[in-house]
């Protein structure tokens, strides 16, 4: 077991509620200082205290000097020297001490309550930690707990208290509260990884922490009327039993790797419950179910601990992580999964990254979407067929150059298990800014059969008719969102940029694209029934050349392109030419006039659109935006 890459903060002061008597603890020098200050790098709102034997485990087995304060630092040293743990650096002997009173956690702790007889503190042999419990018994969530009140309340010392069950349900609950990822950040809390790919042999790494954390925690124990310690734990026979639990056998060997206990608690099953089963969401008419992913594969997420999108800082978009896509943002702004499939393609390599995180860079090289332009990312049939979720293939590219292939689900994108928004099969008021009860969601049973679990897509929306009624009103509300905005590539607002430099530099127009296109993957366009896949998949703005007429104005064609880049327009709309405006030299003064008049657009740029009256406004005005796109004619077309 290879820990030596981790860093690890001192954060472990659960280590004593375990009632039994410990080790002889550190005599710790009040005047020494430097360690805890300089070095030790654990956060000063946690109360840490280890035995004896704990520290040189945690010495022996981690990268515990690598940190901020100390990274020139290659070697080390630890040795035991009158009764205290030295560190060697660069010759120095350095002390441990002065961890935060450390006496006042022995007052805290059971040890007395328990028996006044020492000889009752002490272990006579590791069979101690074994008994037998029914599976109905531990699938009480209770378990736990009544095993540590009954522990507690009436102050004897019981072969089956505490024991092994105890130990691995406190282990268990440290997964879940965070305090484990700052020493194990790779360590996967149960309830974020399947039973059955934790009790894969795959998972050998899960099970690697698993085992060191429970001979950590045994070292607490006093075993000095033993002849030999624990060395090394063992879990063995790992078995799936449903989709919370697993079931297996726990082995302590000593060093030489013979077994410390006897045949009979070798053959002890011990569970572990609480794994990621399925999670509930509720939809508009708010029908709740359990979902739940059916893949035999390992995924990406239980293969790194809560893996995630970073994003370019400043990026133009303002985006930080995925909830800004989803759910930290108005209901306006929120993405469909087309629309997050359509970002990511354009936007992957540029302004986001899925980034090796620190505690795997001794192992991995890169992450990568595989086929990312070429239909990498899919439409997950989840959640009854609703096109809500996606399925992205990541590529692992070890440093040994060893490559592995994993699923990723979006509702796994982070912790919070969220689904992207649905689809509005209607565009009678161009009713961009509310989730309607109509909508085309998994939940809406219009659509949805939930007891047979039959989902119904309705026809598209005609593309060419989509087009001639909306685009122009599309387009000016993205002018509004992107008012004011500085635009990369010219460190400049669009007003003070010249038509001549757009004609050297068409790339404003990406962003443009990519306002637009959220907007209208809001609705299903030119999908045949029952037939996702078969509508608008991209939205495409190509730069004609600028006004020769009107100043301060360029000419742009806009295409809707389905899965194999065929148009879903005719001729006539995908080569018409829409005037945009509002570039160096525009003349704004009617525009102006118009955007004054509606306070309802300051709102929306400040992305105060959660407003009631607002979107009143919006979807009652739609038409009525200040113009700064118009149709132009074919003839003042001018090809570059």
């Amino acid at each position: 077991m290879k820990f030596k890459k981790l860093l690890f903060p001192l954060s472990f002061s659960w280590m004593l509620i375990i009632s039994c008597s410990p080790k002889t603890h550190l005599d710790l020098p009040e005047n020494q200082i430097l360690i805890k200050e300089s070095i030790l790098n654990f956060d000063d709102d946690i109360d840490t205290v280890f035995n004896f034997e704990q520290l040189v485990e945690i010495f022996n087995k981690t990268s515990f000097f690598e940190n901020k304060n100390l990274q020139e630092i290659k070697s080390y040293k630890t040795f035991l020297k009158d009764g205290k743990i030295h560190i060697k650096i660069r010759e120095k002997d350095y002390v441990l001490s002065n961890i935060n009173n450390i006496e006042k956690y022995y007052v805290n702790t059971s040890l007395n309550e328990v028996s006044n007889d020492p000889n009752k503190n002490s272990l006579s042999n590791y069979d101690y930690f074994y008994r037998n419990v029914k599976r109905d018994e531990f699938e009480n969530q209770n378990f736990i707990n009544d095993i540590e009140n009954d522990f507690k309340t009436k102050n004897i010392i019981s072969k089956a208290y505490p024991d092994l069950h105890w130990i691995l349900g406190t282990i268990q609950k440290l997964t879940t509260n965070g305090i484990f990822q700052k020493i194990l950040p790779n360590l996967i809390p149960t309830k974020q990884i399947r039973s059955e790919q934790w009790a894969e042999d795959d998972s050998i790494e899960q099970h690697e922490y698993w085992q060191w954390l429970i001979k950590l925690y045994l070292k607490y124990f006093d075993t000095s009327k033993l002849s030999s310690s624990i060395e090394d734990v063992k879990i063995k026979n790992i078995k799936a039993l449903d989709k919370t639990t697993v079931s297996f056998n726990i082995d302590l060997l000593d060093k030489n790797g013979k077994s410390l206990i006897s045949k009979q608690s070798l053959e002890t099953k011990f569970y572990l419950n609480d794994f990621k089963s399925q999670w509930k969401i509720n939809g508009l008419s708010h029908v709740g179910f359990d979902f739940y992913i059916n893949d035999e594969q390992k995924l990406f997420n239980e293969y790194l601990n809560n893996p995630i999108f970073s994003f370019k800082e400043n990026n133009f978009f303002n985006f930080n992580n995925f909830d800004d896509f989803i759910v930290s943002i108005s209901e306006y702004d929120r993405f469909t999964s087309k629309a997050f499939k359509f970002f990511l393609e354009k936007y992957f390599n540029d302004l986001v990254k899925l980034e090796v995180p620190d505690h795997k860079k001794n192992e991995d090289f890169k992450y990568e979407i595989l086929d990312l332009q070429n239909g990498g990312i899919k439409y997950d049939d989840l959640i009854f067929k609703s096109k809500q979720t996606l399925k992205l293939s990541v590529k692992v590219t070890k440093k040994n150059g060893q490559t592995k292939i994993y699923p990723w689900y979006s509702p796994d994108f982070n912790l919070h298990q969220h689904i992207f928004k649905g689809y509005k099969p209607s565009d009678d008021k161009l009713d961009l800014l509310t989730t309607k009860v109509d909508d085309w969601t998994w939940s809406n049973e219009s659509y949805f059969d939930l007891q047979n679990q039959k989902v119904q897509l309705p026809l598209g929306l005609d593309a060419n008719s989509f087009f001639e009624k909306n685009i122009l009103n599309l387009l000016n509300l993205q002018d509004i969102k992107l008012k004011e905005r500085i635009l990369p590539f010219f460190n400049k607002t669009k007003k003070e940029i010249d038509v001549i430099e757009i004609e050297k530099n068409p790339e404003i127009l990406d962003y443009l694209e990519t306002y637009l296109a959220k907007d209208i993957f809001l609705f299903l366009i030119g999908n045949k029934e029952n037939n996702f896949e078969s509508g608008i998949e991209k939205v495409k703005i190509s730069y004609r050349g600028y006004d020769e007429n009107e100043s301060g104005i360029i000419l742009i064609n806009i295409d809707f392109l389905d899965a194999n880049g065929n148009s879903l327009l005719n001729k006539k709309n995908k080569s018409k030419i829409i005037k945009y405006g509002g570039f160096k030299g525009f003349d704004f003064k009617k525009y102006n006039d118009q955007y004054n008049q509606n306070i309802w657009i300051q709102n929306f740029i400040k992305r105060n659109s959660k407003d009631p009256d607002v979107l009143d406004f919006v979807k009652d005005n739609l038409n009525n935006l200040p113009k700064i796109f118009s149709w132009g004619n074919n003839h003042e077309k001018k090809v570059n």
